[in-house]
């Protein structure tokens, strides 16, 4: 409590990140915990897999020519999607739209196809051993809440500023 105001002071229970831009504006960034990362996920795995199921059927019914564009069309789905979506999407999958977050570079920008592609390639040993157990160990290990993917891409999950919200000061004292 502040005993000059009588107020109580607001407890913070985010973990926030302040980046420095070349501009010398200071960014103040919530970084995403493993709960929203899980219900974004869930959501973007659910539409993949609904995706890939007409895929399955085409592959049953068509032969080797249908196995070979369900494999083709997986890969697309499982690889191409997300990487389209972290680059071209403003970092936003379905799943991070619903759920408030956005991709970023560790430096606040928006992720460029490269990175976004290095992120997505890196998820098959984030998946390890099953469900995601490597890249659970290390959102909870880092700084910045990162799966591997994420420290090899130089890229983090964090939560998108509400329309309307309360403006915080950042580390350094400058409203973001």
């Amino acid at each position: 409590m502040n005993r000059s105001t009588g107020s109580v002071a607001p407890v913070e229970i985010d973990d926030r990140v302040t980046v420095a831009t070349p501009e010398g504006v200071d960014l103040d960034l919530v970084v995403a915990g493993l709960g929203s990362r899980f219900m974004s996920s869930l959501v973007d795995t659910t539409l993949q897999v609904v995706a890939i199921i007409p895929l399955l059927f085409a592959a049953t019914l068509l032969g080797r020519g249908g196995v070979a564009v369900a494999s083709v069309g997986t890969l697309v789905v499982l690889f191409g999607l997300p990487t389209s979506f972290d680059a071209f999407a403003g970092g936003r999958t379905p799943g991070r739209r619903l759920s408030g977050l956005r991709l970023v570079t560790t430096e606040g920008d928006v992720v460029g196809l490269v990175p976004a592609a290095v992120r997505n390639v890196v998820r098959v040993v984030d998946f390890l051993p099953s469900l995601y157990t490597v890249g659970v160990i290390s959102v909870l290990a880092t700084d910045r809440n990162q799966r591997l993917g994420d420290v090899a891409a130089g890229t983090m999950v964090v939560r998108e500023p509400r329309p309307g919200g309360r403006r915080r000061p950042s580390a350094r004292g400058t409203d973001v």
